[in-house]
């Protein structure tokens, strides 16, 4: 027999965390880079260097992020 099966309020619950703490990440990633240098994304060799190699973080981000949104 299955137990503790979560509620559909819980999935939602969850959802919503993983969705929320997924955004503090994509966050975090940014301000990090901007807390070394100032903040100039555009024509900035440095930048373009930490997004891609980032990128294997990004990705697993925004997988989350896309996972944990609900179909209507």
């Amino acid at each position: 027999m299955i137990t503790n099966v979560p509620t559909a309020a819980d999935l939602t619950t969850i959802s919503l965390q993983l969705y929320f703490n997924a955004w503090s990440d994509v966050a975090k990633v940014v301000t990090e880079f901007r807390d070394i240098e100032p903040f100039d994304s555009e024509g900035n060799p440095d930048w373009t260097g930490y997004i891609e190699a980032a990128q294997s973080e990004l990705q697993a981000i925004y997988t989350l992020i896309l996972q944990s949104q609900r179909s209507v």
